[in-house]
């Protein structure tokens, strides 16, 4: 099983500058014409990747399913857009992780999943050591475990890279509310990793 430090989780800096292969060139034609066949093999491509995408914010595999359906709408609807200046993978991940935004805006689920002891978060510093620490799985099922605001909090600012200033205007927050929201989802981690993964919790907090 592949660890999670192993695995690029910046998929924002992970610009995949590699050009496109002639045969995805062929697909890419073919979609922009609206061919379904076409639309279908890049479906079949990509879906492994953008479903592994949309479980980082998904409450759980069948929200993560509905946010890359319409995230391949929105890939099919915008495909004339795409002009090739980076690799089709990295603006493919641009749309779906905008598209899984946009279906958590109008969710706007606030209901907390599970009541645990409220800890205060060790350390000043950021310590991204759970998703060093723990298996790729583990990290998804910990990240259901948040609420949809804590989540997105993680993803964005750790996953995708992106800046409390970026997020407050993909949210449509304030920066001050991205940096609590970050904060107060490090430490539901920190309570999350104690609760289920203890032996790991030890290596977490020194």
């Amino acid at each position: 099983m592949k660890r999670i430090s192993s695995i690029n989780l910046t998929g924002k800096q992970d610009n995949d500058q590699r050009p496109n292969s002639a045969e995805l060139e062929e697909i890419l034609s073919g979609c922009r014409a609206e061919d379904s066949r076409a639309q279908k093999q890049l479906y079949e491509r990509y879906y492994a990747y953008g479903i592994a995408v949309c479980l980082h914010y998904g409450s759980n595999r069948e929200e993560a399913e509905e946010m890359l359906h319409n995230g391949f709408i929105r890939v099919f609807e915008n495909i004339g857009q795409y002009r090739g200046d980076s690799s089709f993978k990295s603006w493919f991940r641009t749309v779906i992780v905008r598209s899984a935004i946009t279906y958590y805006n109008r969710v706007q689920k606030r209901k907390n999943r599970f009541t645990l002891i409220r800890r205060q978060w060790r350390q000043e510093e950021d310590k991204n050591l759970a998703l060093k620490i723990l298996e790729e799985e583990d990290v998804y099922l910990l990240l259901q475990l948040l609420t949809p605001s804590y989540r997105m909090a993680l993803s964005l600012f750790y996953l995708e890279a992106y800046t409390h200033r970026e997020i407050a205007e993909l949210l449509r927050i304030s920066e001050g509310t991205s940096k609590s929201n970050l904060f107060k989802a490090k430490r539901k981690l920190a309570e999350l990793i104690e609760a289920h993964y203890p032996r790991e919790y030890e290596c977490f907090k020194d």
